[in-house]
This record gives structure tokens, C-alpha cells and sequence, in this order.
């Protein structure tokens, strides 16, 4: 058989297109550049610990003390080498750099889609840019959200495999289903996958009647047997991920709750509960009529941005006077708690969507429509149906945001756009006669531009609490000129926000006349594909790209650019400042051969290739708070946004951090008492700080307001925390940054590492064990919940001044203690209770240990002098890595054998021809 350029050229001028297309969006990054990528650095801080230790050890650490007092690594870093499908993702991106790789395979997955569906490979190039350009993706990369882009990326692929296997070829379908979805799975971002499978199971449900309907009952069961035989082989690549996650799922804020009180100790009126909250879930999502924002990106404002830095919004502005409140103003008027911009799917797209429902003959149009109006319905912040999801549909509760449902339209509206299209390039009948196909054209049309001549109809200009603040205003205000004044700021804004959203409304119309009229061109001439398909491709790439780089650009000056940073500078998200250097120098010298530890931590990085770029006092400090941090454990507690930043965790063990799943336990029990503590240290380290102002203003001879202009600069240095934040100092907090710009408080009552107790309080609940809490001594008493123990321990022991016991190693996951005891006592450790893998000898040997003070671990020790290991095996973690490597071996000969027979009988049968 004679090679034929002719059949492969439209494959590699996709690859060729799509390279291309990411390259000159992303041309940064070829100057040595990369995103700022807000989460990347919030990754890196919260990873720091674990990155360090694989660094050092050579092994994955599973665990970290750096965020929330210690938690489970799982959902912060891993690395699951019995994985493989992670490097056939590496080797999809063909080398190509982070944000460059994955758009490129965003549009790969799309295309790969098309040819499952046998679609004219230009026309897949067409919707492949479609799908890569539409803006969940470009915001999501630019926020630093990798996991889940990558996740997004292959949804269309793996229903590409599905509709192949029920279309005509059942074996290679399902293998091509398979291996798309475990590169899915491996993506590691639950939520999508989730979505992904509501998205196949509707299609599938729909095929298979269409398979019945056909009397196919035979090849039904075989495709059907296929599709769930590799449904379990693509899950068995991510068993060792899937394994451990759900392992913790039951003890982060995702389960379920073991109280059923309040922080302030009354009784709800419902059940503890499974799953986060209604409005926890739903504080993202779509106000009143924010969908239109699909197909008009400012339907509602677009970015919660102020208006000001929109410069043809603020040329609409008609009285002046207003001109620097509506400047200050929201620039979004949606109902989504903050928007960083508009979920767009691309006029063009939604105009051929629109018009793919009414006239391609195809089954697959009443499943995509049913999932449309899900997506919608489900992508909005009201009750109803999303109340109903939340309380009855199997996981749908453990995920905020569920905005993102919106994904599946994403894959929908292009894949139903391309299938009108390749209707009409092979010239195949369409539903209905000539006249249906030009007024259903030209009755999307005319959507469009009711919208654009009709503004009310998207709904209000201004939101609720707006409303409420001018009426407010209004109310109060004394003085009629002042009333008419807000009156006239009201009604300003609300013009300067009809013409946001009438300019992009007016926008859509254009894309919605032109695509019109090149499918009218279609159908009404003989114009060779080639011309109206391009202009097609032209106008999605303009309407999306335009978009898209409203949200992410490459404006700068040739050497510095907005949304990017050099290569150097985001090796280093955080730099350590005055109070990270007190602790450290106060920390290192209780760490023996701390000068070698650090010097073995430098030669690691310049193995590694890290921090070589960067100047060498530079690298050493990196290099003494990485050795501080894997030979100490300490705790840090920073009032800047505590629960809501990593930059402590970067440096230190830190109280707080930044997770969408922490454990509910550690949730709780800042809830009952660490933000009560935090606001009565403040309060006590405030005192202390006046009492020095009004020493200052005595010594200067000021008064003392004069002397609050300096307030800002005093000193917390000899400030002390209260012995009476009980939970702060049983979680060794021993340092409290109020400023990094200042030396930290040191807190001389912090219990320690661990510590010996003469009372354990027994309780029958979590209520109990919680409430308690309120009226412990921590330092002599343990509050012990027997509804969750087996073993009942003595309820007192003897304790004197000579019982001593220490930390002697500390390595993240494996903790050393050395004591000495005359008599038999009870040990609570400053350490998270999790029993999925934590393990306690004494003296080598395993013994039992329990959950104490609601949250820490504790053990009985025998009298004399012992050695107490703590040890984290999580068989989840290694049962897990066996299936991991078995499932991967098993998939990846699956696929390239039946992919090899598939390619030969091809190959035979083009011969034959």
C-alpha cells in the first residue's frame, strides 16, 4: 500500500495548529516567563514540608505538621509511582511548557473526540479551538488551578471513546474510553471526574435506548459489559489516590460530622450531618439570569473588578459628578459571592449549538439538551432542583462551587456545534425543509438581538445588597438634595452598566449575524466548505481568544508583563521576613549539627537544580529554614488571615493554613474555641502594647494621643500568651506573628511536644468531649470520648516533678520520644489524632493508643525509661500502590494492543481496497 500524505496531512496540521495556537497565547513563557498563579503559590506553601522531605529522603512523606497542626498529604502532594498514566500525561504535553502543554492538550483531547465521532478532521480543528479557548480554562490556568484544567482536558476524549464504542466499534472504543478517563482520574480533581460522569452517564443511558430501539440486544450487552470492565480498569491506575482519599474523606470537613452542638453549646435543631453546607456549596453560583454570561461575557459585569479600569465603560458615564463613585464601583453585578470573569462558551459556539438542536439528525441532541438545561439549572445559587441535588444525589454535597457543572456544557456546545457543521460540509440531511433551516437560523438570530435591543431582559443592574445600601442611604439621609444626589448615583450606575452589558451584547449579535449568514451560505449556494468553514474557524478564534485575553494577557512592555513573573522569581513565593528569622534563630540552635543539616540540604537543591538561579545568601536562607523545618516541631500561629494563607506554612508548623478539606475535627474546634482564643490573645498582647504607648507618652512628654500615632510601630517584644488559651498551648503553639515586619510573641505556656497527665476525663460523646473542652486544664487533665474508643484506659495516674519525657527525632512522618517514669502514667502528644495509619510503639513494640481532648493522640506508658515511636503506614497508601501499578501495566497493554490490531486491520483493509 502506497503512503498517502493526503489522509495524515489534517493530523499534522492539527498538531500543528493547536502548538501554534498555545504558543502565541502563552508566548511568554518562551522569554523565560511564567503565570502568577495566585494557588501555585498558595500550593507551595502549604506543600513546602512534603516537597522537602520526597527531596531529601527519596520517598513520599504522606503526611505534613506544616497546615492545620498536622494533616494527611494526600490532597496537597503526592506522588503515586505505581501510577503510570501521570507520564503518558507528561508525554501528551510533548515537553511543552505548563500553561503551552495543557492547551495544547485541551484541543488534542477535543479533536481525538472528533475523529471517535468521525467528523471531517478540519471541522475538529475548528471545535477543538472552541473548546480550548473557552474561558474556564483560561481563568482556572491563570488562578494556578491545574489539576482541574488538567482534568477538564480529558472529558471530551473519553466520551470521544464512549460514542465510539455504541457507534460501530465496540473493543477499540472501550480501551480508548478507558484510557482517557484514567488520565481523568489520574488528573486528581474528583469534582470534574464527577461531572465527567454524569456527562457519560446520560449519553449512555440515551445510546442504549437507541441501541434498544434498534433491536441491537446483543451488541447492547457486549458494549455495555465493555464500557464497565473498563470503567474498573481506568479506576485501577489512581487506586493508591482513590484509596487514600476516601480513607480520609471521613474525617475531613467533606464527612461526616460527630457533634451535634454549636459553638456555643446549644443543640441544632437537625442531625450532624454528611457533606458541606447549602450555602457553603452554592456561594459561587449564578445569581437571576447569569447563565446569558455563556454567550454575552458581561451579562453581569464579567470580572469583580472596580469599573474604573474600564475605560469604555467610564466614557458612559453622562453626569460627572458621579464619576468617581461609579469609578469605585463593582464592575460585576452577578450573584456569585466573587468572579474573576465570565464562564464564556463563545457566541459563535452557542449560536451553532442553538441551531444543531433544532436540525442535526442525531439522538445524541435530546441527552445534550436534557444536560443543558441541568447544567443551567444546577449552575444557579437558587433552591429547587439544587436543593433537591444536595440532599438526595449520591456525592453531590461534598463539593462546593457546583458552578462548575458547567464544564459538561463546555464539552456539549462545541461537540453539537461540530456535528451541525459536518453535516453540512458532507452534505448530509438536516431535520426539516429548506424554510425550517432559514428560520431556525434566523430565529437564533433574532435571540440575540432582543437581547441586545432589550437589556431588561437579562434582569437588574444592581444587585440585592446594593438595593438595600442606596435605600439605606436614602432613608438616613436628612437632607432632600442629598436623597436626590443618591438617587441620581443610582440610576447612573445602573446606565453605565446596561452599556457593559449592551456593548457585549451587541458584540454576540455580530457573531451571531455572521455565523448565520456563512451557514446560509452553505445551504443556499454551492460555496466549496472550504471557504465558509474557515471563516467559521476565523470568527470562533476572534470571538474566544478577544475574550479570553481580557482575562489573560500578554500586556507588558517587552520585559515586565501583568499576569506573568520570571522563572526565579516564582521559585520563591514567599520571602522570610523579621519574625520568620527571630524563630529561626531561637529554633536552630536546639537542632544538633544544624550548620551540616543545612549544608546537606544546599547540596540537595543544586542536585535537584533548584534555587540555581538565584543568588547564594539566597539559597543558603532557603536552605536553614528547609533543615529547620525537618528537624523541628514547634507551631506558629499568624493573625494575618490564618485559615486562609500558606506563607506561615512555608517556614513553619503553622496553626492555620489553606484547604478545601481539612479535617472536620480541626474545623470544629476552631469554631468552639481557637477564634475566641485569638481574639482574647489579641486583646491581651493589645494591652500590652498600650501600656507601653502610655510609658512612651510619659517619657516624651506627649499626650497619649498624639503618642497612638507610633501604636503601628511598637514592639510585641516581651508580650506573653495567656495561660488561659487552653487550645492554643496543647497544640504547642510557641510563637505568635502579629507582624512579619516584627519579632513574633513568644508563648512560654505552650504544653510542649508531648506531656503526662494525672486525670483523664471519660465522656459518652463528641458533644461532651467537645463542650469539655471549655473547662479543661490542659496541661494536667485529658478529656477521653469512649463512644469512639475500644480500650478504656485507667481514669488517673500519679505524676511528680521528676517524669520527663522529650521529642528526640523529628522526621514528618516518624516521631522519636525518650522518657522516664516512676510509675505508670498517661501521655498526651501536641500531635492530630488519624487512625487510618498512625502507629505507637514503646520499646519496638505496638501498642494501642487513643483519641484525646477531641482532637490529639494519647497512650498509656508503663513506669521506667522507654522510647515511644509514632509511625505513619497507611495500608490505604500501600495496598493501593499494588492495584496503582497492576492497573496501569494491564491498561497500557490493553491499549497498545488493541489499538496494534485496530491499526492493522486498517491498514489491511485500505489494502484490499
Amino acid at each position: 500500500m502506497k503512503f498517502n500524505l493526503k489522509n495524515i496531512l489534517p493530523h499534522i496540521a492539527a498538531i500543528g495548529v493547536f502548538i501554534l495556537f498555545a504558543s502565541v497565547y502563552f508566548s511568554p513563557v518562551w522569554e523565560g516567563k511564567q503565570l502568577k498563579q495566585s494557588d501555585v503559590k498558595q500550593y507551595q506553601g502549604a506543600s513546602k514540608e512534603i516537597t522537602d522531605y520526597r527531596l531529601m529522603n527519596g520517598e513520599e512523606a504522606m503526611w505534613t505538621n506544616t497546615m492545620f497542626s498536622g494533616m494527611p498529604a494526600y490532597q496537597i502532594s503526592m506522588i503515586h509511582k505505581g501510577n503510570y498514566m501521570v507520564r503518558v500525561a507528561e508525554v501528551l504535553r510533548l515537553g511543552l511548557p505548563t500553561p503551552v502543554g495543557i492547551l495544547f492538550v485541551m484541543m488534542l483531547g477535543f479533536y481525538i473526540m472528533g475523529l471517535c465521532m468521525k467528523l471531517n478532521p478540519w471541522v475538529a480543528i475548528v471545535g477543538s479551538i472552541a473548546f480550548g479557548f473557552a474561558s474556564f480554562n483560561i481563568l482556572y490556568l491563570g488562578a494556578g488551578h491545574l489539576t482541574k484544567v488538567n482534568a477538564v482536558a480529558y472529558m471530551a476524549p473519553t466520551l470521544g471513546g464512549l460514542l465510539l464504542a455504541t457507534r460501530g466499534k465496540w473493543l477499540w472504543g472501550s480501551i480508548v474510553f478507558a484510557f482517557f478517563l484514567s488520565l481523568n482520574i489520574s488528573a486528581n480533581h474528583l469534582q470534574i471526574t464527577y461531572y465527567l460522569f454524569i456527562l457519560l452517564g446520560v449519553v449512555a443511558l440515551a445510546e442504549g435506548i437507541r441501541l434498544l430501539v434498534e433491536k441491537q440486544y446483543m451488541g447492547l450487552l457486549k458494549i455495555t459489559g465493555a464500557l464497565l470492565l473498563a470503567t474498573g480498569l481506568a479506576v485501577l491506575p489512581s487506586a493508591s489516590n482513590l484509596m487514600t482519599t476516601y480513607a480520609y474523606s471521613k474525617y475531613s470537613t467533606r464527612g461526616d460530622s460527630d457533634i451535634s452542638v454549636v459553638p456555643k453549646g446549644t443543640k441544632k435543631e437537625t442531625k450532624a450531618k454528611s457533606g458541606l453546607d447549602k450555602s457553603y456549596i452554592l456561594e459561587y453560583n449564578f445569581g437571576p439570569k447569569e447563565a446569558l454570561s455563556l454567550f454575552i461575557p458581561n451579562a453581569k459585569g464579567g470580572n469583580a473588578e472596580p469599573i474604573g479600569n474600564d475605560e469604555s465603560a467610564m466614557e458612559a458615564v453622562r453626569d460627572l459628578n458621579y464619576s468617581q463613585q461609579i469609578s469605585q464601583s463593582n464592575h460585576y453585578w452577578g450573584g456569585q459571592l466573587f468572579s474573576g470573569g465570565a464562564i464564556y462558551l463563545g457566541a459563535v459556539a452557542m449560536f451553532l449549538f442553538l441551531v444543531s438542536l433544532f436540525l442535526v439528525k442525531d439522538t445524541l441532541r435530546f441527552p445534550v439538551l436534557a444536560l443543558s438545561i441541568l447544567c443551567v439549572l444546577l449552575s444557579a445559587k437558587t433552591g429547587g432542583v439544587n436543593f433537591w441535588f444536595i440532599d438526595h444525589f449520591p456525592m453531590y454535597n461534598k463539593f462546593r462551587d457546583s458552578k462548575m457543572i458547567l464544564v459538561i456544557m463546555q464539552v456539549i456546545v462545541p461537540l453539537m456545534a461540530m456535528l451541525l457543521l459536518d453535516k453540512l460540509v458532507k452534505k448530509e440531511p438536516l431535520e426539516g425543509t429548506k424554510k425550517f433551516h432559514y428560520g431556525v437560523i434566523g430565529g437564533v438570530a433574532v435571540i440575540g438581538i432582543v437581547l441586545f435591543l432589550v437589556p431588561s431582559i437579562s434582569g437588574n443592574f444592581i444587585t440585592a445588597d446594593e438595593t438595600k445600601q442606596f435605600n439605606d442611604a436614602v432613608t438616613q439621609s436628612k437632607d432632600p438634595s442629598q436623597a436626590t444626589m443618591i438617587q441620581g448615583l443610582k440610576a447612573e450606575l445602573i446606565h453605565v452598566r446596561e452599556v457593559i452589558y449592551r456593548n457585549d451584547a451587541g458584540r454576540t449579535v455580530v457573531f451571531f449575524v455572521l455565523t448565520g449568514l456563512m451557514l446560509l451560505l452553505s445551504l443556499m449556494t454551492k460555496a466549496k466548505p472550504f471557504v465558509w468553514l474557515t471563516a467559521i474557524g476565523l470568527f470562533v478564534s476572534i470571538d474566544e481568544i478577544s475574550i479570553a485575553k481580557r482575562y489573560l494577557n500578554n500586556e507588558g512592555d517587552g520585559m515586565t508583563y501583568e499576569k506573568y513573573e520570571d522563572i526565579t522569581e516564582g521559585e520563591i513565593p514567599y520571602m522570610p521576613d523579621k519574625a520568620d528569622f527571630a524563630i529561626l534563630q531561637n529554633e536552630e540552635k536546639n537542632i544538633p549539627n544544624f550548620g551540616q543539616k543545612a549544608s546537606d540540604v544546599s547540596a540537595k537543591y543544586a542536585e535537584a537544580g533548584l534555587y540555581t538561579n538565584q543568588p547564594s545568601e539566597v539559597s543558603n536562607v532557603f536552605a536553614q529554614f528547609t533543615a529547620l523545618q525537618l528537624n523541628s516541631n514547634y507551631r506558629v500561629f499568624s493573625f494575618d488571615n490564618p485559615f486562609n494563607e500558606t506563607v506561615t506554612c512555608f517556614f513553619h508548623k503553622s496553626i492555620g493554613g489553606y484547604h478545601g478539606a481539612k479535617l472536620k475535627r480541626y474545623q470544629q474546634l476552631v469554631d468552639f474555641y481557637i477564634q475566641s482564643e485569638i481574639q482574647k490573645a489579641n486583646q491581651s498582647i493589645g494591652a500590652f502594647k498600650m501600656a507601653k504607648l502610655q510609658g512612651y507618652a510619659q517619657t516624651m512628654g506627649i499626650t497619649q494621643e498624639q503618642a497612638k500615632a507610633v501604636y503601628d510601630t511598637i514592639s510585641v517584644a516581651g508580650a506573653t500568651l495567656a495561660d488561659s488559651c487552653q487550645i492554643l498551648n496543647m497544640l504547642n503553639t510557641k510563637y505568635l506573628i502579629l507582624k512579619r515586619s516584627d519579632i513574633p510573641v513568644v508563648n512560654p505556656n505552650a504544653n510542649g511536644n508531648a506531656w503526662f497527665v494525672n486525670r483523664l476525663k471519660v465522656v459518652n460523646s463528641a458533644n461532651d468531649a467537645m463542650l469539655g473542652l471549655g473547662k479543661l486544664n490542659t496541661k494536667t487533665e485529658a478529656i477521653l470520648d469512649l463512644a469512639s474508643d475500644e480500650a478504656k484506659p485507667a481514669s488517673s495516674y500519679g505524676t511528680d516533678s521528676m517524669d520527663r519525657i522529650r521529642l528526640t527525632r523529628y522526621a514528618t512522618k516518624a516521631l522519636t520520644y525518650a522518657y522516664q517514669s516512676k510509675h505508670k502514667g498517661f501521655v498526651v502528644f501536641s500531635e492530630i489524632y488519624y487512625p487510618e495509619g498512625w502507629i505507637c510503639k514503646i520499646d519496638g513494640k505496638e501498642v494501642p493508643y487513643h483519641r484525646v481532648n477531641y482532637i490529639l493522640r494519647g497512650t498509656e506508658v508503663p513506669a521506667g525509661k522507654h522510647e515511644i515511636t509514632w509511625s505513619f503506614e497507611p495500608k490505604s497508601y500501600i495496598t493501593g500502590s499494588k492495584y496503582s501499578m497492576l492497573g496501569s501495566i494491564l491498561l497500557l497493554l490493553g491499549f497498545f494492543g488493541i489499538g496494534g490490531l485496530e491499526l492493522k486491520k486498517s491498514l489491511t483493509a485500505k489494502k484490499q481496497d
